[in-house]
């Protein structure tokens, strides 16, 4: 009986000794990237639950290709936490792309690999450069919408207007610009207007009612 507890308590330490070692690997990082800019990624190493610092790091990005493949060098953040960085070259093919992370701890003791998949795409950009576009075609038309307001405002019909506005605007702030004094003009001229308009239907009111 005491040689069977033993084989069994034995056995369950075997058991424990092959679960606790998995080295557990979490990397975090952006789903979609642009060429030109550098991507980033953050990973942690754990073993039972604990932060661990491995002896031993590998970190490969594999191409869409799957020939290009480059190996990557980690930065330390802190205690079981690192960050590594890409470079995206203006000219990188599009397509998915694999970060595979890799680390042992204790002489291989603990052990555990990764994987983060992430797009370079080109569509945003490409959709951006079109509403770039859009809006300088946009920004066109609207100053040529304004050179003809202009000129309709400078014209002959408009210009006895203009002149009354500006000197109204100019007693009341003799050091305003032209801008400024024509609006305020304009203001005042609309009031005197709406008085007149005003004035006229009251008086007819009163003659109708006569």
């Amino acid at each position: 009986m005491t040689v069977l507890l033993v084989s069994a308590f034995s056995f369950a330490s075997r058991t424990n000794a092959v679960s606790s070692a998995t080295l557990a690997i979490s990397i975090n990082g952006g789903t979609i990237q642009f060429p030109g800019e550098t991507a980033t990624f953050y990973f942690t190493t754990t073993a039972n639950g604990n932060v661990v610092n491995p002896s031993n790091i590998t970190v490969t990005l594999y191409f869409p290709n799957n020939i290009n493949n480059i190996a990557l060098t980690p930065t330390q953040v802190t205690n079981g936490v690192y960050m590594v960085q890409w470079p995206i070259p203006a000219n990188a093919v599009t397509g998915y792309y694999a970060l595979v992370v890799y680390a042992s701890y204790q002489y291989g003791t603990f052990a555990g690999l990764a994987v983060q998949g992430f797009e370079i795409s080109q569509g945003l950009q490409n959709n951006q450069n079109q509403i770039m576009t859009g809006i300088g075609g946009l920004s066109a038309q609207m100053s040529s919408v304004e050179a003809n307001v202009m000129t309709a405002l400078n014209s002959s019909v408009a210009s006895p207007v203009l002149g009354a506005s500006s000197v109204l605007g100019g007693a009341i702030l003799p050091h305003a610009s032209l801008a400024t004094s024509r609006a305020i003009g304009f203001c005042i001229l609309a009031l005197l207007v709406a008085a007149v308009l005003l004035s006229t239907g009251v008086l007819v009111r009163r003659n109708y009612k006569n």
